[in-house]
């Protein structure tokens, strides 16, 4: 009688009112509407089902978070709102073609008379939208807030988004949480704890992730996680995607947000977040030898996938679980994965705080080397040089008291990496005999290329002889081989820049392009940044040693860019030195001081000696040309003659200064007299003299 009433349909006395209803609509051609069916959920499929019978040809349209599941049911899912474009600069127009946007922008007028969109307002506006999810009833709350806070104090509330009240609503609509509460209520017991549990997933996950952190036994249920999933789904509590590399599900961060208040009272709580970072660590774990194979491009896309629940497994383990085991494993796991998608500048926060907890000191020493390993290696790719040796060299201890040869030569090859920045070189190549030695001892092929190619770059930073070119060519000839055989195309693009190197050794600059471009189009594959950057860098180089200096210069930039904006600090120094050599090419002496002095400020804090005394030596050739300052030109000069030589393109450096020439220059405009007294003063000069008198 309730529908017949609704439906405005009179109903005789001891008629059937379906009856009745059947017999007004079959010639009416217009649908019934049922609104909220999942609180009535039987006795709405009934209904239907009943008057489907009476009249085949009734039409329904049905709202509910499930299926009602009657024969000729089509389900139709309807998605939250659409969202401001992100990545964009946002102006009042580009913001209100968002449905998202329209609606909480027309409720906040209705909500407050004198309500006004502008431009300061706009950036508010996209904000609040895409952190409700583009949720209607999330969005009409917030709006309605709009009466008595402005934007700026409704967008720092989000972060209670389920609290927001809901203005002039009544019932269960009055908060977020109080809808929320009823769509939980109506779960059963199972589904209420497998909700929960993947609350711990952040950025979705995929079946294989849910059956590992789903408790059969606590959610007193024999169904399987597929069928638990497509319960949740049908809900519309949980959502699906299908991607390339397979289904992956995802809660709105909304829902999540509900979904980890209900984990948090529970007693299971930790049990759970245990499981998700124990699957993490496997998954990282089977990654880190993975990404040296033919499949290192699919795993790096998996890895992407589950970036978001790795810091959170990382997170937990760290501030929550105090558990230095899990931490120390899951960091050594995914050193290589960080160096190679740029998360550098997280790697070494997070390191840092895992380094610092309790448990540390009493892990096994293969697992505290990895973490050291890690640690040194994040260090180094932020050019804090120090630190990166200290920690290597205690992992190199780590892993030599664990008999973990591979371990060992990890340490070495990060050594070896060090001592090239400090001008190490025959140094650098001992570490990477000593690597080579440890990985052929193990039979590790990939092991064995990475040496070879790590030798490679420290012998091309040698004097430029006929023996050294030989050396590093076979080198690095010998690496392409190994990562061809294993199929690494990280290591291959790496190798194939360093022939590029080897090609300009001989002024090869065509045979050099050519290497360099097969190095950048695979790290482009492999969305590996800061490999693309060192390819560009010596594209620039080659475009310099041509003449190309415009073009030289843009590489430079670029390069620039990209180092700057994935915090790989390491070669920022020797790119300011870079642009202000073509610069200099190009007549703005002012520019290039101003880049060259930034290149020196930089170095001397690195204790980078060949880096700055490249950039002390382009700051004179500045001032020969200029016809000033020849004196201090020598001295600058002479600190520098000793720490430049090597040809200098493999270290990345766009060398054409011709050092020879300039010390001609300064002492035809000197004499020999007053050259000599000047280079003696230079000879004796310490770094941060020299760098000094670079400034003056």
């Amino acid at each position: 009688m309730a529908l017949a009433a609704a439906l405005n349909v009179r109903v005789p006395a001891s008629a059937d009112a379906l009856a009745a209803i059947a017999r007004q609509y079959e010639s009416a051609g217009a649908p019934i509407v049922l609104d909220n069916c999942e609180h009535v959920l039987e006795a709405s499929r009934t209904t239907v089902q009943k008057l489907i019978g009476l009249c085949p040809g009734l039409r329904f349209l049905a709202t509910s978070r499930e299926p009602l599941r009657v024969p000729g049911e089509i389900v139709v899912r309807v998605p939250q709102l659409g969202l401001p474009a992100s990545g964009e600069a946002l102006t009042r127009e580009s913001l209100l073609r968002s449905d998202a946007a329209r609606l909480f922008v027309t409720r906040a007028m209705n909500a407050r008379g004198g309500f006004k969109l502008d431009s300061a307002q706009t950036a508010l506006v996209a904000d609040i939208v895409r952190k409700l999810d583009g949720l209607p009833l999330a969005i009409e709350l917030a709006a309605a807030s709009a009466g008595v806070m402005d934007l700026t104090e409704i967008a720092a509330r989000l972060d209670q988004r389920l609290s927001l009240p809901a203005g002039g609503a009544e019932g269960h609509h009055r908060t977020l949480r109080a809808t929320m509460d009823w769509s939980y209520d109506l779960l059963e017991m199972p589904q209420q704890v497998v909700f929960a549990s993947l609350a711990v997933f952040r950025g979705g996950w995929t079946l294989e992730a849910a059956e590992s952190v789903i408790n059969s036994r606590r959610a007193l249920t024999r169904a399987s996680a597929a069928e638990l999933l497509t319960r949740l789904f049908e809900k519309s509590l949980i959502s699906v995607e299908s991607t390339e590399s397979g289904v992956r599900y995802s809660m709105l961060e909304t829902v999540r947000e509900y979904a980890l208040d209900r984990l948090g009272e529970a007693v299971w709580a930790p049990e759970t977040r245990r499981r998700h970072a124990e699957w993490c660590l496997a998954l990282a774990e089977a990654a880190d030898e993975a990404l040296k194979t033919r499949e290192q491009l699919a795993w790096l896309t998996r890895l992407d996938a589950e970036h978001a629940n790795m810091w959170a497994a990382l997170n937990w383990a760290i501030d929550e679980a105090r558990d230095a085991e899990i931490a120390a494993r899951l960091i050594g796991a995914k050193r290589v994965f960080w160096q190679r998608r740029g998360h550098l500048r997280e790697g070494a926060e997070i390191t840092s705080r895992a380094l610092a907890l309790a448990g540390v000191g009493a892990l096994a020493s293969r697992t505290r080397g990895g973490l050291l390993l890690c640690a040194g290696m994040c260090a180094f790719f932020q050019a804090r040089y120090r630190d990166a040796r200290a920690n290597i060299e205690a992992a190199l201890d780590a892993f030599g008291k664990a008999g973990d040869l591979s371990g060992q030569a990890n340490a070495l090859i990060g050594l070896a990496q060090i001592a090239m920045y400090h001008d190490e070189y025959a140094l650098a190549e001992t570490y990477a005999q000593q690597a080579l030695g440890h990985w052929t001892a193990v039979g590790d092929t990939w092991g064995i290329a990475t040496a070879h190619s790590t030798r490679g770059y420290a012998v091309g930073r040698m004097a430029s002889t006929d023996a050294n070119t030989a050396a590093m060519g076979e080198a690095f000839i010998r690496a392409v081989e190994g990562f061809e055989a294993c199929g690494d195309r990280f290591g291959l693009g790496a190798a194939l820049n360093g022939l590029g190197g080897a090609a300009l050794h001989t002024e090869s600059h065509a045979e050099a392009e050519g290497y360099y471009q097969r190095s950048i189009r695979i790290h482009r594959e492999l969305e590996d940044e800061e490999w693309v950057s060192r390819g560009l860098n010596n594209l620039g180089i080659c475009a310099r040693g041509r003449g190309d200096i415009p073009r030289a210069l843009a590489y430079f930039e670029e390069v620039l860019e990209i180092r700057q904006r994935i915090g790989a600090l390491f070669g920022i120094a020797t790119l300011q030195y870079n642009v202000g050599d073509a610069v200099a090419a190009l007549g703005d002496h002012t520019q290039a001081l101003i880049r060259m002095r930034e290149s020196v400020r930089l170095n001397l804090g690195y204790n980078d000696l060949h880096g700055m005394a490249q950039a002390l030596a382009g700051i004179a050739a500045i001032w020969l040309d200029e016809g000033e300052r020849a004196g201090v030109a020598a001295r600058l000069l002479a600190f520098s003659a000793p720490h430049l030589g090597y040809p200098g393109p493999i270290a990345g450096g766009s060398e054409h200064l011709e050092l020879e020439n300039l010390i001609a220059h300064a002492r035809a405009a000197l004499g020999d007299e007053v050259f000599a007294v000047e280079w003696a003063a230079g000879a004796a000069l310490d770094a941060a003299s020299a760098a000094a008198l670079g400034f003056s």
